[in-house]
C-alpha cells in the first residue's frame, strides 16, 4: 500500500491549475489523497475551500475531518468558526488551544468579537492575558466595539469602567506570569523561520476582511476572503501548515513544553515551602492548573507543524502516559488521557507508517485500554495492528517487521502476568516485593526468615482467560514464523530471535503455570532448536540455555501413582553440573569459526560483548564446582576466544585466573587444536601446582595485580615504540604479550586484499555534474569533519582555458574524515541518498584521499641522514674520504708546529659539518 506523496500532492496542483472553471476532478484527487496517506492542515482547509463552491455544508464536513487530525491547529479552527459562526464551535476551539501564543490567535478573538457582540467583553478579558503581538491594541478596539454604552451579557450588566479595570488586571497578569511564553514563543518563531514554515508573520488576517460593516453573523458569507489568504501564504505549493517541519522547528516545541513542565515543578514545590499561606497557595495552584493544560496544546501545535518527525509523537504520547499513571490525575481527566492515547496513537502512525516505535506505542495503547477495564484484550486486534504497519509498505527492513511481531507477542505475555498476579495479590507484577514477610521488623539472631508464599489457586475466570490467552500467544508465534519462511526464507538469525522469545516464555511463563510434563522435555527441545536454527548460533542464546538448566530442578514422581512431586533425585541434581559443562564447551566449539562470518556479527549487536561474559561466567562455573582440570580446559577455552579479539590483560578475571606466568597455555600464541579437553597425561606438573596454589594461598590476588600493572605498563610502552629489539625482549618478564593487532578491515582489489584505511571511504555511481565540494558539502554535515575530498577524473594534457573546465570525472571518488567514527557513519548511508540524481554507493577504501606525506617533503630526513641503503653508505664514505684526502693534502702544503695536534683530530671520526667547518691557520 505504499505511495508517493509528491505525486499525489502534484496531481491535486495540475487538476486545479488545468481546470480552474471544474473542479470535480481535484475533489476526486483530493479524496484519493486522503484514503492513502495523512493530509496537512493547509490541503484540508484548501480541500475545504475547493469543496465550498459545490456545497458550504459539504465544506464544514470537511474541514471537522480535519480537526479530528490537527486539534490543535489555530488556523483550521480559525476557518471553522468563519464557516460556522456558531458559538458552541468557539467553546470546542478554546479546549484544544487556548493559551496558545501568537497572532492568529489574537485574529481568532477578533473574529469571535465580531461574530458573538453580546460575548465581546467575556472575549476582551480572556484576550487580555495573552502576550501575543498585536494584543497591544486592546484598548482601541474596546473603545471601537464597546463604545461608551454598556452591554449585556450572560452574567448582568457590565459598564466600560468595570471593563477597562478587568482588562488592566489581566493584563498585569500577562506580563506577570506570561512573559515565559513569551520567551519561548520568540524561540519557536526563530526556529520555525528558519525552515521557513513560519506564514503569521508574512501577512495580517485583517487586511483581508471582505466586510468591515455589520456582524458578519447572517447566512453563510465568509468574513475573510480565504481565496486571497491562501494565496498570500503560498497555497499547496508553499511551506506553510504543509507538514515541512524539520527537527529544528521540533526541538523548539519540545523545549517549549519541557520548560513550562520544569514551571510546573517550582510552582508544586513552592506550594509546599512553609512559608506560604492558603491564599498564595490558592493562587500558585490555579497557576499549576493553566500551565498544566497549555502543554497538550503546545503538542497538538507541534504535530500540526512537524506530522512527520517521529519524536515529536513520541514525547507527546509519553506525557499523555504521564496523565493516565499520575496519581494526582482525576479521574475524569484519566479518562480523557485514555481516550487521548488511543486517538494520538492512532494519527501518529498514520504521519509516521515507517516507525516501529510509534505502531508499538499504539499496541501498548490498547493494553491501557484492557487494563482500565474498558475492554478485553483480543490477540486478533493485536495481530490486526501488525498486519497495518507491514502492509503499509513504509518499515525500512525485515528487522523492523520482526519487532512488530514481537511486540504484539510481549503484549500477550504482559496480559497474562498481570492477570495472575491480580488474581493472586494486590501488587502489581511490575513492582518490586520483597521476599520475606515482614520486611518492617527487625529479626533477632538466630531468628529464621519466614518467606512470603502465595500457595492460592487462580479463580477458575482467570485460570481459563490465561490458559486462552497462552494457546493465542502460541498461535501469534506458529504465525510469526510462517511470516519468517515466507517473505525471508534465509533469514535464519530472524528466527533465532523468534526462537529467543518462544524458548524463554515457554520456560518461565507458559510451562510453570500450566506444565503437563514436570521434567520439561518439551523446553529442553525449545533451547536445542535454538542454538541449531542459526551456524555460528549466538553466544545469548547458549547463556540463556545454560541459565535455564541452571535453575532447573529435575524431580521425581511418586512410585505409588499420585502423581506428588517429591524431590529431585541425587543423581541428576549432580548430573545437572555435567549438562552445564558440557553446554559450554559446544558453546566454544560454535563460536570457534564466528568471527569469519562478518555478516552474522554485524546484525547482532553484542555479540563479542556476550563471548567475553560466557568466558568470564564459564571460569566462575569451574572455580566454584569444577576440579582442577575441567578449571585448566575452561581456561583455555576462554583464553582461545580472547585471543582472537584483543589483549589478554582486558579480559582477565579475578576469579577464575590461573597462575599464567608458568602456565604453557596462557602463551602469546595459543595453539589451536580441535579437541580442546586435556588427558592427565597432557597435564604438567607445574600446571596443577599453579592451581592448587590459587585456591589456596592468600596472597595470589597481590601477584595478579602486580603482574596485570606490569603488563599494562608494557603495553603503554609498546604502543609509543612499537619496535622492540632482541635486548628489550630478553627484559620482557613474564609470558604474557598483547597480541598484534590486526587491520579490522580488508579491501579486494583484483585478487589481492590491503588493509583498508581508516579515515577514508571509497565513493562510486557518481554523477558528471558532482564536483569536490558537493561530496564535503554533503558528507561533512551528515558524518562530521572532513579532511580533504577529491574526485577521480581523466588524465588531460594541454593547458586548460579556465579553472571550470575540468577533466571527465570518472563517476568515482575519495572522502577522508578526521575521526575514525565518521567512516562507520558513513557506511551506512550507502544506497540511501542520491546526489544529482544519482544514487551514490559507499564502501572502504585502501587509499587516502590525500597523500600521507605533503609535496616537496618526501624524504624522511631532509639532510639524506635516514637512508640506510648500500649504495647511500657506499656514497658517504666516498665522501668522507675525499674531504678526508683534501685536509691532508692542505696540511703538506702549509707545514706549521700543529701537525701532530691536527693528526690527532683527524684520527678521530669527521663528520661532515666538523670538516667543512676546520680551517688552517694559514689560510
Amino acid at each position: 500500500m505504499s505511495y508517493s506523496y509528491n505525486d499525489l500532492l502534484n496531481a491535486i496542483i495540475t487538476s486545479r491549475q488545468s481546470h480552474p472553471a471544474t473542479i470535480d476532478e481535484s475533489l476526486s484527487h483530493y479524496g484519493v489523497f486522503s484514503e492513502k496517506c495523512s493530509m496537512t492542515p493547509l490541503l484540508w482547509i484548501q480541500y475545504a475551500q475547493d469543496s465550498r463552491l459545490i456545497d458550504a455544508e459539504l465544506a464544514k464536513e470537511i474541514i471537522q475531518l480535519g480537526l479530528e487530525e490537527f486539534p490543535g491547529c489555530v488556523f483550521l479552527w480559525l476557518y471553522y468558526l468563519d464557516c460556522t459562526k456558531d458559538w458552541a464551535v468557539w467553546e470546542q476551539a478554546m479546549q484544544n488551544i487556548k493559551g496558545l501564543q501568537g497572532s492568529f490567535m489574537i485574529e481568532i478573538y477578533r473574529l469571535a468579537i465580531k461574530c458573538f457582540p453580546s460575548k465581546a467583553e467575556e472575549l476582551f478579558i480572556e484576550r487580555a492575558t495573552m502576550l501575543s503581538v498585536g494584543n497591544e491594541t486592546i484598548v482601541d478596539e474596546i473603545e471601537t466595539v464597546v463604545g461608551d454604552s454598556k452591554k449585556t451579557n450572560g452574567n448582568g450588566i457590565i459598564s466600560k469602567e468595570v471593563l477597562m479595570q478587568a482588562v488592566d488586571e489581566g493584563r498585569r497578569f500577562a506580563s506577570q506570569h506570561m512573559i515565559k511564553l513569551n520567551n519561548l514563543e520568540e524561540d519557536l518563531v526563530a526556529a520555525m523561520t528558519n525552515e521557513g514554515i513560519y506564514g503569521q508573520s508574512t501577512i495580517e488576517l485583517h487586511d483581508f476582511v471582505k466586510n468591515n460593516d455589520g456582524d458578519g453573523s447572517s447566512g453563510n458569507e465568509m468574513t475573510y476572503d480565504w481565496e486571497s489568504v491562501l494565496k498570500a501564504l503560498g497555497g499547496i505549493s508553499g511551506s506553510f501548515l504543509m507538514g515541512m517541519g524539520m527537527m529544528q522547528s521540533a526541538s523548539a516545541f519540545i523545549s517549549y513544553e519541557q520548560q513550562i513542565f520544569k514551571h510546573i515543578t517550582f510552582l508544586k514545590r513552592q506550594m509546599k515551602t512553609p512559608q506560604s499561606d492558603q491564599t498564595e497557595n490558592l493562587n500558585v495552584g490555579n497557576l499549576v492548573k493553566l500551565y498544566h493544560g497549555l502543554i497538550v496544546p503546545v503538542y497538538e501545535r507541534a504535530v500540526s507543524e512537524c506530522p512527520t518527525v517521529e519524536l515529536v509523537w513520541e514525547k507527546y504520547l509519553k506525557h499523555l502516559s504521564y496523565i493516565l499513571h499520575d496519581s494526582e490525575t482525576e479521574s475524569a481527566d484519566r479518562i480523557w488521557a485514555l481516550v487521548k492515547l488511543k486517538s494520538v496513537a492512532s494519527r501518529a502512525v498514520n504521519n509516521c507508517p515507517y516507525s516501529v516505535n510509534l505502531f508499538t506505542k499504539k499496541l501498548q495503547a490498547v493494553m491501557e485500554e484492557v487494563e482500565a477495564g474498558r475492554k478485553v484484550l483480543e490477540p486478533d486486534d493485536l495481530m490486526n495492528i501488525v498486519t497495518e504497519a507491514i502492509e503499509a509498505g513504509f518499515l525500512p527492513d525485515k528487522n523492523s517487521e520482526l519487532k512488530m511481531y514481537l511486540a504484539a507477542c510481549r503484549i500477550v505475555k504482559q496480559r497474562i502476568l498481570d492477570l495472575v498476579s491480580q488474581s493472586t495479590s494486590s501488587i502489581a507484577y511490575d513492582q518490586p516485593e520483597r521476599i520475606d514477610k515482614d520486611s518492617k521488623k527487625k529479626r533477632k539472631r538466630g531468628e529464621d526468615v519466614e518467606l512470603k508464599r502465595y500457595t492460592e489457586p487462580l479463580d477458575s475466570d482467570i485460570e481459563q482467560e490465561v490458559q486462552d490467552l497462552i494457546t493465542d500467544l502460541r498461535e501469534m508465534w506458529n504465525a510469526t514464523d510462517t511470516f519468517l519462511r515466507k517473505k525471508c526464507s534465509n533469514w535464519t538469525e530472524g528466527r533465532q530471535l523468534l526462537f529467543t522469545e518462544i524458548a524463554e516464555t515457554e520456560a518461565y511463563i507458559c510451562h510453570p503455570l500450566f506444565a503437563n510434563d514436570v521434567n520439561g522435555d518439551e523446553i529442553i527441545k525449545l533451547f536445542e532448536k535454538l542454538v541449531r536454527v542459526h551456524l555460528p548460533p549466538h553466544p545469548n542464546s547458549w547463556r540463556s540455555y545454560i541459565q535455564y538448566i541452571i535453575g532447573k530442578a529435575f524431580v521425581r514422581i511418586d512410585p505409588k501413582g499420585t502423581n506428588n512431586i517429591i524431590t529431585e533425585t541425587p543423581g541428576m541434581h549432580v548430573a545437572k553440573f555435567r549438562f552445564i559443562r558440557n553446554l559450554y564447551q559446544r558453546a566454544f566449539a560454535s563460536l570457534r569459526n564466528a568471527n569469519k562470518n562478518e555478516k552474522y556479527t554485524n546484525v547482532n549487536d553484542g555479540y563479542e560483548v556476550a563471548v567475553n561474559l560466557m568466558c568470564q561466567e564459564n571460569i566462575q562455573f569451574e572455580t566454584k564446582f569444577g576440579s582442577d582440570t575441567s578449571l585448566i580446559t575452561a581456561s583455555k577455552l576462554a583464553a582461545k576466544r580472547v585471543s582472537q579479539q584483543t589483549n589478554v590483560t582486558e579480559h582477565i578475571s579475578s576469579e577464575g585466573l590461573i597462575d599464567i606466568s608458568n602456565n604453557s597455555s596462557a602463551k602469546r600464541k595459543f595453539e589451536e587444536a580441535d579437541n580442546v579437553e586435556d588427558t592427565d597425561e597432557d597435564k604438567t606438573d607445574s600446571e596443577v601446582h599453579s592451581l592448587k596454589k590459587l585456591k589456596s594461598d592468600e596472597t595470589v590476588q597481590n601477584n595478579i595485580e602486580k603482574e596485570t600493572e606490569y603488563v599494562q605498563e608494557i603495553n603503554e610502552k609498546n604502543s609509543a615504540s612499537p619496535t622492540v629489539t632482541n635486548k628489550d625482549e630478553k627484559k620482557r618478564g613474564p609470558n604474557i604479550w598483547p597480541i598484534k593487532s590486526k587491520a579490522e578491515h580488508k579491501v579486494k582489489v583484483g585478487n589481492l586484499e590491503y588493509p583498508a584505511h581508516p579515515f577514508t571511504i571509497h565513493i562510486s555511481n557518481l554523477s558528471q555534474k558532482t564536483q569536490d565540494m558537493d561530496l564535503y558539502d554533503v558528507f561533512k554535515s551528515k558524518c562530521g569533519a572532513i579532511v580533504h575530498a577529491r574526485i577521480f577524473r581523466e588524465k588531460e594534457h594541454g593547458n586548460r582555458q579556465n579553472d571550470s573546465d575540468l577533466p571527465k570525472s570518472k563517476g568515482m571518488a575519495l572522502v577522508q574524515f578526521e575521526e575514525r567514527t565518521s567512516v562507520e557513519e558513513a557506511l551506512k548511508l550507502s544506497n540511501e541518498f542520491g546526489l544529482h540524481e544519482k544514487l551514490i554507493k559507499i564502501s572502504r577504501s585502501h587509499q587516502p584521499a590525500v597523500a600521507v606525506v605533503p609535496p616537496g617533503c618526501h624524504r624522511i630526513k631532509a639532510k639524506g641522514e635516514g637512508k640506510s641503503t648500500k649504495r647511500n653508505l657506499k656514497r658517504k664514505t666516498r665522501r668522507e674520504n675525499k674531504n678526508e684526502e683534501e685536509v691532508n693534502k692542505e696540511l703538506k702544503t702549509s707545514g706549521g708546529g700543529r701537525a701532530d695536534e691536527i693528526n690527532k683530530e683527524i684520527a678521530t671520526p669527521l663528520t661532515t659539518k666538523s670538516v667543512l667547518a676546520f680551517r688552517p691557520r694559514n689560510v
